[in-house]
């Protein structure tokens, strides 16, 4: 089978922003792109809203598909690009349907587009997102910007030390090596004493020399696997919000995932929604093994 990127696209700004992303990767990467929509426009867990012009997907004079599937050809010459409108649910659309049983036929990337919405239609871009996260065979990409660079200018991976992290660290390296752009490789701690005692500074060293060392290794690491620049950086404040923090445009956002666990540094869990409703860039969320 064909190696290829799988976008969902249902008509609205932000899954044209993620097709967009999409069709820029699988050039940078030399595959198909493979446009896929939902007919139903919903999820198994009623967390999808089509886009207002989703019917003429189907019905009408004007195919929002195939008008973004020649916008893409047009910005990608040689690109091959299919679509496929779909009967199921939105989630079995992008990973559940037959094809992506087989791991030959496993997508590289499977992206998506959330919103700035706030109300029933941006929980339903959300939960879809989400949901993805959790269960996708393979790395996931939530697009939101509607600002994008044909290309990341910059790839900023977040660890902890777990071998979870480390399998984002190996994505963000490769990743990074593609397009030829610096990597900057990100560990938040917070220190929860906050006594004055030597018994709490002690533990706050204690914290801060571990943060030193899982941080020289993972760029140890990441300039075994990459050839380019890498750079690392300890903020001394939770791991989301040192991650929001370190991003500016144009970079590409990495963290891991334990599928439904939650990583050591509160990537997904009871923050995963913050993160990827907060984040300004776009955000793959890696899993570290498919059966997790």
């Amino acid at each position: 089978m064909s190696a290829h990127i799988t976008v969902g696209y249902n008509a609205s700004a932000s899954s044209m922003s993620a097709v967009f992303w999409a069709a820029g990767e699988a050039a940078a990467r030399a595959v198909e792109l493979r446009i896929v929509s939902s007919r139903t426009g919903r999820s198994s867990g009623d967390a999808f809203v089509a886009g207002p012009d989703f019917e003429a997907l189907v019905e009408g004079d004007v195919d929002p598909i195939e008008a973004i599937c020649q916008s893409v050809r047009l910005a990608h010459p040689g690109l091959s690009v299919t679509t496929e409108v779909r009967s199921d649910t939105v989630h079995d659309a992008l990973i559940g349907h037959d094809a992506l049983i087989g791991a030959d036929d496993r997508p590289e990337l499977v992206v998506v587009g959330s919103s700035h919405h706030e109300g029933p239609a941006g929980s339903w871009f959300e939960s879809t997102a989400l949901w993805l996260t959790r269960h996708s065979p393979c790395p996931v990409v939530v697009v939101r910007s509607h600002e994008l660079n044909e290309r990341p200018l910059r790839i900023v991976v977040g660890v902890d030390g777990s071998a979870q992290s480390d399998v984002a660290l190996g994505w963000a390296a490769a990743e990074a090596d593609l397009h030829h752009i610096e990597l900057v490789v990100v560990h938040g701690w917070d220190a929860p004493y906050q006594g004055v005692d030597l018994a709490s500074q002690q533990a706050r060293d204690l914290r801060e020399v571990d943060a030193a060392c899982i941080i020289d290794r993972a760029v140890e690491t990441a300039r075994e696997l990459s050839g380019t620049e890498v750079s690392g950086l300890v903020v001394s404040q939770r791991p989301l919000a040192g991650l929001l923090e370190t991003t500016r445009p144009g970079d590409l956002l990495v963290v891991g995932s334990r599928g439904r666990g939650a990583i050591a540094s509160a990537v997904l869990g009871s923050t995963s929604k913050s993160l990827l409703d907060r984040s300004p860039v776009p955000v793959v969320v890696v899993r570290g093994h498919p059966e997790t």
